[in-house]
């Protein structure tokens, strides 16, 4: 039975994401486990383009060549915008 779930997931297992937006534009993702809230992640995202960041890590399937490893200088870069972007950091809250 178990195995039919997670099918019909796309076996992300994940069945219900719930989103809380507040005032300064951040939000709460809440992306809910069929197997039981243990299995629930549940983390703050500073805007929108974090939320769309956290549904494709947690419920997509990566395009060509996005699952790669990156490089130590590639990875440098990425932090590096972020960190100058207003709004660019996450940080996970359980």
């Amino acid at each position: 039975m178990a195995e039919e779930k997670k099918a019909k997931h796309a076996r992300h297992g994940f069945k219900f994401t719930h989103i809380d937006h507040h005032d300064d534009g951040s939000a709460t993702v809440h992306h809910q486990h069929e197997d039981g809230a243990e299995f629930d992640k549940k983390h703050a995202v500073a805007d929108i383009d974090g939320i769309h960041d956290s549904i494709e890590d947690h419920l997509g399937t990566p395009n060509e060549g996005e699952d790669e490893p990156m490089d130590h200088d590639e990875l440098a870069q990425i932090q590096e915008a972020k960190a100058n972007t207003p709004g660019g950091k996450t940080e996970a809250i359980s």
